[in-house]
């Protein structure tokens, strides 16, 4: 959303459609409520979940250097010039980072003396 407001104004503020993510927020939740409650969970995405809050603290700390990356940048650009809707594209982005963030903090855990500063 930021970066479709981003495009629109010109300006980069992280303020556009804060309220949008407590329903957003609250959405997630009640899907993985039901997930958890009516739905057998396979165990691969049960372990993808537990490594994602094992890897969380380091995401969060990587994710701004992934997004500030000129491949991003240019790939969100080319997203949105090829015809796809800001909104999913931003989605799309969203996935992206986070994804790249979990592979990176889940290789540095692999490492003995790094798993231990982490």
């Amino acid at each position: 959303m930021n970066y479709y407001k981003q495009t629109i104004t010109g300006e980069y503020t992280q303020t556009f459609h804060a309220s949008f993510l407590a329903l957003h927020t609250v959405l997630l939740f009640l899907i993985i409520k039901y997930l958890t409650s009516y739905c057998k969970i396979m165990t691969i995405l049960e372990k993808a979940v537990l490594s994602a809050g094992r890897c969380a603290f380091g995401i969060y700390l990587i994710h701004i250097l992934v997004m500030r990356m000129s491949w991003f940048q240019n790939l969100l650009n080319l997203l949105c010039d090829a015809g796809m809707n800001y909104l999913v594209s931003c989605y799309l982005g969203c996935f992206v980072v986070f994804g790249i963030s979990w592979a990176c903090i889940y290789i540095l855990k692999k490492i003995p003396f790094v798993n231990e500063l982490i």
